[in-house]
Protein backbone atom coordinates (compact mmCIF):
# COMPACT_ATOMS: atom_id res chain seq x y z
CA UNK A 1 0.00 0.00 0.00
CA UNK A 2 1.41 3.42 -0.95
CA UNK A 3 0.06 6.45 1.02
CA UNK A 4 1.14 10.18 0.16
CA UNK A 5 -0.59 13.71 1.06
CA UNK A 6 -1.90 15.18 -1.75
CA UNK A 7 -0.68 18.48 -1.44
CA UNK A 8 2.74 16.94 -0.94
CA UNK A 9 4.89 15.21 1.45
CA UNK A 10 6.32 11.55 2.56
CA UNK A 11 5.29 8.72 1.05
CA UNK A 12 4.79 5.89 2.64
CA UNK A 13 4.61 1.88 2.29
CA UNK A 14 3.17 -1.05 3.78
CA UNK A 15 1.74 -5.04 3.97
CA UNK A 16 3.61 -5.26 0.81
CA UNK A 17 2.72 -8.11 -1.31
CA UNK A 18 -0.26 -8.64 0.63
CA UNK A 19 -2.94 -6.47 -1.11
CA UNK A 20 -4.12 -7.25 -4.38
CA UNK A 21 -6.90 -5.00 -5.06
CA UNK A 22 -9.79 -2.72 -4.16
CA UNK A 23 -8.47 -0.51 -1.48
CA UNK A 24 -10.87 1.35 0.32
CA UNK A 25 -10.93 3.61 3.01
CA UNK A 26 -13.57 4.38 5.42
CA UNK A 27 -15.10 8.15 6.10
CA UNK A 28 -13.03 9.06 9.63
CA UNK A 29 -9.94 8.32 6.89
CA UNK A 30 -8.82 5.77 10.07
CA UNK A 31 -9.03 2.09 8.69
CA UNK A 32 -7.78 0.58 5.45
CA UNK A 33 -9.74 -2.52 3.44
CA UNK A 34 -8.49 -4.33 0.58
CA UNK A 35 -8.88 -7.97 -1.00
CA UNK A 36 -5.53 -10.04 -0.66
CA UNK A 37 -3.80 -13.13 -0.17
CA UNK A 38 -2.56 -14.18 3.75
CA UNK A 39 0.11 -16.50 4.08
CA UNK A 40 -0.42 -18.21 1.09
CA UNK A 41 -4.39 -19.14 1.88
CA UNK A 42 -7.30 -18.08 -0.64
CA UNK A 43 -8.44 -14.14 -1.41
CA UNK A 44 -10.21 -12.59 1.87
CA UNK A 45 -10.88 -8.96 2.76
CA UNK A 46 -8.18 -8.03 4.87
CA UNK A 47 -7.95 -4.63 7.03
CA UNK A 48 -5.93 -2.40 8.75
CA UNK A 49 -5.31 0.73 10.33
CA UNK A 50 -4.27 4.30 8.00
CA UNK A 51 -0.44 3.57 9.57
CA UNK A 52 -0.35 -0.14 7.98
CA UNK A 53 -0.95 -1.15 11.67
CA UNK A 54 -3.03 -4.01 13.14
CA UNK A 55 -3.30 -5.99 9.87
CA UNK A 56 -6.03 -8.45 10.32
CA UNK A 57 -8.12 -11.02 7.87
CA UNK A 58 -11.90 -11.17 8.39
CA UNK A 59 -13.25 -14.63 9.59
CA UNK A 60 -15.27 -15.28 6.50
CA UNK A 61 -14.71 -15.09 2.28
CA UNK A 62 -17.08 -15.23 -0.77
CA UNK A 63 -16.59 -11.88 -1.43
CA UNK A 64 -16.90 -10.74 -4.96
CA UNK A 65 -16.40 -6.38 -4.09
CA UNK A 66 -17.04 -4.29 -1.04
CA UNK A 67 -16.52 -1.36 0.62
CA UNK A 68 -16.55 0.60 4.27
CA UNK A 69 -19.87 1.60 4.79
CA UNK A 70 -21.79 3.85 7.48
CA UNK A 71 -19.73 4.50 11.03
CA UNK A 72 -15.95 3.63 11.11
CA UNK A 73 -15.92 0.05 11.16
CA UNK A 74 -19.37 -0.75 8.87
CA UNK A 75 -18.73 -2.63 5.52
CA UNK A 76 -21.25 -3.48 2.57
CA UNK A 77 -20.34 -5.99 -0.23
CA UNK A 78 -21.68 -8.54 -2.58
CA UNK A 79 -20.87 -12.49 -2.28
CA UNK A 80 -19.75 -14.62 -5.12
CA UNK A 81 -21.73 -17.24 -6.37
CA UNK A 82 -22.99 -18.99 -5.06
CA UNK A 83 -23.89 -16.49 -2.39
CA UNK A 84 -25.75 -14.06 -4.81
CA UNK A 85 -26.23 -11.50 -2.13
CA UNK A 86 -25.84 -7.89 -0.73
CA UNK A 87 -24.21 -8.12 2.64
CA UNK A 88 -23.17 -5.65 5.46
CA UNK A 89 -21.12 -5.71 8.56
CA UNK A 90 -19.22 -5.19 11.30
CA UNK A 91 -15.06 -5.84 11.14
CA UNK A 92 -15.17 -7.82 14.44
CA UNK A 93 -18.48 -9.51 12.92
CA UNK A 94 -18.36 -13.78 12.33
CA UNK A 95 -20.84 -13.40 9.71
CA UNK A 96 -22.45 -10.96 7.75
CA UNK A 97 -25.94 -9.91 7.61
CA UNK A 98 -27.62 -10.29 4.77
CA UNK A 99 -29.70 -7.76 3.04
CA UNK A 100 -31.10 -9.15 -0.04
CA UNK A 101 -30.51 -12.06 -2.27
CA UNK A 102 -31.12 -12.70 -5.62
CA UNK A 103 -29.51 -11.99 -8.71
CA UNK A 104 -25.49 -12.20 -8.70
CA UNK A 105 -24.94 -8.16 -7.54
CA UNK A 106 -21.32 -7.40 -8.64
CA UNK A 107 -20.13 -3.80 -7.63
CA UNK A 108 -22.15 -1.75 -5.15
CA UNK A 109 -22.12 1.79 -3.92
CA UNK A 110 -24.56 3.28 -1.46
CA UNK A 111 -26.11 6.85 -0.35
CA UNK A 112 -24.86 9.10 2.41
CA UNK A 113 -27.34 7.82 5.19
CA UNK A 114 -27.19 4.41 4.25
CA UNK A 115 -30.75 3.77 3.56
CA UNK A 116 -30.04 2.97 -0.11
CA UNK A 117 -27.48 0.55 -2.22
CA UNK A 118 -27.40 0.68 -5.94
CA UNK A 119 -25.32 -2.66 -7.36
CA UNK A 120 -24.97 -3.79 -10.96
CA UNK A 121 -25.11 -7.56 -11.87
CA UNK A 122 -23.54 -9.90 -14.09
CA UNK A 123 -23.72 -13.44 -15.54
CA UNK A 124 -26.28 -12.67 -16.62
CA UNK A 125 -25.80 -8.63 -16.38
CA UNK A 126 -29.87 -7.45 -15.59
CA UNK A 127 -28.69 -4.03 -14.53
CA UNK A 128 -28.04 -1.94 -12.13
CA UNK A 129 -30.25 -3.01 -9.05
CA UNK A 130 -31.54 -0.07 -6.35
CA UNK A 131 -31.65 -1.86 -3.21
CA UNK A 132 -33.94 -0.45 -0.29
CA UNK A 133 -31.46 -1.81 2.81
CA UNK A 134 -34.45 -2.02 5.66
CA UNK A 135 -36.50 -4.11 3.63
CA UNK A 136 -34.22 -6.10 1.49
CA UNK A 137 -36.20 -4.79 -1.42
CA UNK A 138 -34.70 -4.06 -4.92
CA UNK A 139 -35.71 -3.24 -8.38
CA UNK A 140 -34.20 -2.72 -11.59
CA UNK A 141 -32.97 1.37 -12.06
CA UNK A 142 -31.24 0.72 -15.37
CA UNK A 143 -29.96 -1.43 -18.15
CA UNK A 144 -26.87 0.08 -19.67
CA UNK A 145 -26.36 -1.15 -23.00
CA UNK A 146 -23.06 -1.85 -22.49
CA UNK A 147 -20.76 -4.27 -24.52
CA UNK A 148 -18.36 -6.69 -22.83
CA UNK A 149 -18.78 -6.00 -19.10
CA UNK A 150 -20.46 -9.12 -17.75
CA UNK A 151 -18.37 -11.65 -20.05
CA UNK A 152 -14.70 -10.30 -19.56
CA UNK A 153 -14.66 -9.19 -23.41
CA UNK A 154 -14.11 -5.85 -25.43
CA UNK A 155 -13.35 -3.31 -23.20
CA UNK A 156 -14.07 -4.92 -19.82
CA UNK A 157 -16.34 -1.80 -18.66
CA UNK A 158 -17.65 -2.39 -15.78
CA UNK A 159 -20.34 -0.15 -14.96
CA UNK A 160 -19.53 0.44 -11.09
CA UNK A 161 -22.50 2.59 -10.04
CA UNK A 162 -22.49 4.82 -6.63
CA UNK A 163 -24.84 7.72 -5.42
CA UNK A 164 -24.20 11.36 -5.38
CA UNK A 165 -24.53 13.26 -2.16
CA UNK A 166 -28.38 13.95 -1.88
CA UNK A 167 -28.98 10.27 -2.84
CA UNK A 168 -30.94 11.15 -6.12
CA UNK A 169 -28.85 10.15 -8.91
CA UNK A 170 -26.52 7.65 -9.47
CA UNK A 171 -23.54 7.56 -11.89
CA UNK A 172 -22.18 4.48 -13.95
CA UNK A 173 -19.90 3.48 -16.34
CA UNK A 174 -20.81 1.75 -20.46
CA UNK A 175 -19.14 1.62 -23.39
CA UNK A 176 -22.02 1.75 -25.26
CA UNK A 177 -20.84 4.07 -27.72
CA UNK A 178 -17.97 2.37 -28.13
CA UNK A 179 -16.00 4.22 -25.68
CA UNK A 180 -16.41 4.17 -21.78
CA UNK A 181 -18.10 7.09 -20.66
CA UNK A 182 -19.89 7.93 -17.61
CA UNK A 183 -23.25 8.27 -17.23
CA UNK A 184 -26.00 9.72 -14.52
CA UNK A 185 -29.44 8.05 -13.71
CA UNK A 186 -31.66 9.88 -11.53
CA UNK A 187 -33.75 7.64 -9.22
CA UNK A 188 -37.09 8.03 -9.57
CA UNK A 189 -39.31 8.99 -7.05
CA UNK A 190 -42.17 7.00 -7.53
CA UNK A 191 -39.38 3.74 -7.36
CA UNK A 192 -38.53 4.70 -3.91
CA UNK A 193 -41.81 4.54 -2.73
CA UNK A 194 -42.22 1.02 -4.29
CA UNK A 195 -39.58 -0.20 -2.36
CA UNK A 196 -40.44 1.28 0.68
CA UNK A 197 -43.83 0.26 0.74
CA UNK A 198 -44.29 -3.05 -1.04
CA UNK A 199 -46.88 -1.15 -3.36
CA UNK A 200 -45.51 -2.19 -6.57
CA UNK A 201 -47.20 -0.88 -9.12
CA UNK A 202 -48.38 -2.03 -13.40
CA UNK A 203 -45.22 -0.88 -14.73
CA UNK A 204 -43.42 -3.34 -12.13
CA UNK A 205 -45.46 -5.79 -12.59
CA UNK A 206 -45.65 -6.11 -16.57
CA UNK A 207 -41.81 -5.80 -16.50
CA UNK A 208 -41.56 -9.14 -14.38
Amino acid sequence: IVRFPVGGGDVVTFCDGIPECHMTANKTGTLLMFSGVWEGGKRRPIVCTIDGENVRVLPFEGFAHNTFYIGEDELQGTLLPPGHGVVRWHVDDEEPEIICAGPYFWHSGFSDDGAWIVTDTNWPDDGLMLVHVESGRYAPLVVPSSRGHASGAGQNTHPHPSFDRTGSRVVYTSNETGLSQVYVATVPDELRHELETGEITNRLRSRA
